[in-house]
């Protein structure tokens, strides 16, 4: 006789604690699908598939103790069947199945990922991701509806907590994490996030009403949270126990990074202790726990770039067009070269004026481009603009001060432009501002001792970040008189780029910081040689980071969600100067001192989340 024993677990499953307090703290709903992620690592590598995660089979028990519970649909993973019976009766649960399980397509591993982030969902936003009382209905918005953001219910979720969840529910299983493991290391490392990401403003603006009551079980939360699996199939009884995860840790690349650790609070409370890989010679963590590990993957290389094209001198600065369909690389040698996205059509502007910035307009119909200090015969920059659709170079501006024009940007909402100088004599200007609504009127600039600045960008919120030769790293609000928050980088500045969710990097002589938001507290730093360009994907979930000397370029694509290398590309013959993802981020542009510009195609080697281009109610 075969049967199968489970063990009493008193305390309920998640959906329990769902139905009696409300929706959890993303830290606590992240702790809770790591540890059954950790369930489904054993099972997986048990070559079974389960085929029904769902918060009723996620177990606690008094001691905090996060159990994956029912085996009953679980099918060995070499298994052709499909998610339904010979009687063409439904396997599953409709709220949390993967669009192949609706489907009743073959199903493998990433459809229990697919699962475990909807169930994930379902913690963090208090329902399941699709609701409806028609299992068919349901299925449908599975297979079809944009998967929605829990950031609408609590938008104190870390945006990176939502990158993470839409690539685990992708619609396609070749977008989802290949493996429990991948999504672990992503799960653990954003428990690393500090504190001071979650204080920031635009995480607190909840009306009270929105705020479900916190998840404090009497003794859930106060114990460490080790890891016990049990596993049952049906013509035998399998108990399989994980106290301690496998060493994933593998040398993939020169990176060398650290995070620093969050502080120890009631919603902060460290999982129980593994063993924890150590460092290997190529990455070496200075100041992440050892209690959390994350797994190491290697590194995968790009050689050969989807397009090549020759730019009329070495390239000091990139800009791609809002609308995506031109690219722009400047140069002190020659001028502004432009191409249309296809590469076929190129036209070269102020062929014999050296240039060092340049910018398109919010509309994409105007290009700006900054005189270099060589070609400031009389002293004085100048900024030269072009309207594209009807070749028409409209009459240049500029600062009444400065020896040359070194970085361009233009603000988000398309109304400032910013020019970097390269200072003389005894300027004190570093950036001046132009209003381009009228104009570009100039309207004074940001006036501190210091030298030439290299790079400055505009944040989501219209702040400006710059830095240069003086060493210091500066935020500027638009219209006011002095910097609104400044750090001391020990080395010249050589890069700064922002994302649209708050980060801002800045590189500094081999060092590269990341901090979390215009307070400038650091969330991380990397120490990478020879860094001359930076650029964020649209969602903030990646960074690019370009290096390089005068016979040899590298792009490196590192994740911000868990710190660790994620893409090279190789092809660039010297450093690389210039990077722009476009929106969607399946293509990264990069320019190089070697009079070459690249498009490469990462899309589906480095899958980019995706979020809703439309609230969810």
């Amino acid at each position: 006789v075969h049967y199968m024993a489970m063990e009493l677990v008193a305390a309920g499953s998640a959906e329990d604690i769902l139905q009696s307090n409300g929706r959890l703290d993303w830290r606590d709903a992240t702790r809770v699908v790591a540890d059954a992620c950790r369930g489904l690592i054993a099972a997986h590598n048990a070559q079974l598939i389960h085929r029904d995660i769902k918060p009723a089979n996620i177990l606690i028990a008094a001691d905090g103790t996060v159990k994956l519970g029912d085996f009953g649909l679980a099918k060995p993973s070499d298994s052709s069947a499909v998610s339904m019976t010979a009687a063409d009766r439904l396997l599953g649960t409709p709220h949390y199945m993967s669009p192949e399980q609706c489907r009743a397509e073959k199903v493998d591993v990433r459809s229990d990922i697919y699962a475990l982030g909807a169930t994930w969902y379902a913690l963090l936003a208090g329902k399941p991701p699709f609701a409806g009382d028609v299992p068919l209905q349901v299925m449908f918005a599975h297979c079809s509806n944009p998967i929605p953001d829990p950031r609408q219910i609590d938008p104190r979720i870390p945006i990176a907590a939502t990158a993470l969840l839409h690539r685990a529910m992708a619609k396609e299983a070749r977008d989802r994490h290949a493996s429990a493991e991948e999504m672990l290391a992503d799960l653990e490392a954003l428990m690393l996030l500090p504190d001071e990401l979650e204080d920031a403003p635009e995480l607190l603006e909840t009306p009270a009403q929105t705020i479900a009551p916190k998840f404090i079980p009497p003794t859930h939360l106060q114990k460490h949270w080790p890891v016990w699996v049990g596993l049952a199939a049906a013509v035998a009884t399998l108990l399989l126990a994980l106290p301690f995860l496998p060493n994933f840790s593998k040398p993939s690349t020169a990176i060398e990074y650290s995070t620093p650790r969050p502080r120890p609070t009631a919603q902060t409370i460290p999982p129980a202790p593994r063993n924890n890989p150590s460092p290997s010679a190529s990455i070496s963590s200075v100041a992440a726990p050892t209690s959390a590990p994350t797994v190491r993957r290697p590194v995968r290389v790009i050689e050969n770039s989807r397009l090549t094209l020759p730019i009329s001198g070495p390239a000091n600065a990139l800009a791609l067009s809002p609308s995506g369909h031109l690219i722009a690389a400047a140069s002190i040698e020659g001028g502004v070269t432009v191409y249309d996205w296809s590469g076929q059509h190129r036209r070269t502007l102020w062929s014999n004026t050296p240039m060092s910035g340049v910018a398109f307009s919010a509309d994409s119909s105007i290009i700006y481009a900054g005189t270099h200090a060589s070609a400031a015969a009389t002293g004085v920059p100048t900024i030269h603009r072009y309207r594209m659709a009807n070749n028409q170079e409209l009459p240049p501006f500029g600062p009444t001060s400065g020896a040359g024009i070194s970085a361009l940007a233009i603000s988000p909402n398309g109304r400032f432009l910013a020019a970097g100088l390269e200072t003389a004599g005894n300027t004190q200007i570093l950036v001046n501002l132009f209003d381009l609504t009228q104009n570009a009127k100039e309207l004074g600039g940001l006036r501190e001792p210091g030298n030439a600045i290299t790079a400055l960008a505009f944040s989501s919120d219209n702040m400006l970040a710059l830095g240069g030769d003086d060493n210091t790293l500066r935020l500027w609000q638009t219209g006011q008189r002095d910097a609104a928050n400044e750090i001391e980088m020990g080395t010249p500045i050589t890069a700064i780029a922002t994302s649209p969710d708050g980060k801002i990097a800045c590189a500094a002589q081999g060092i590269l910081n990341l901090y979390a938001g215009n307070d400038l507290k650091r969330r991380a730093q990397f120490h990478i040689p020879d860094i001359h360009a930076l650029a964020f994907s649209h969602d903030g979930t990646a960074m690019a980071v370009g290096t390089g000397n005068d016979s040899h370029g590298e792009i490196t694509i590192v994740s911000t969600i868990n710190f660790q290398p994620q893409l090279r590309l190789n092809g660039h013959t010297a450093k690389v100067t210039g990077l722009v993802f476009t929106e969607d981020g399946k293509s990264l542009i990069s320019a190089s001192a070697d009079h070459q510009m690249k498009i490469w195609e990462i899309g589906q080697v480095l899958p980019r989340p995706q979020l809703p281009q439309t609230p969810q109610p």
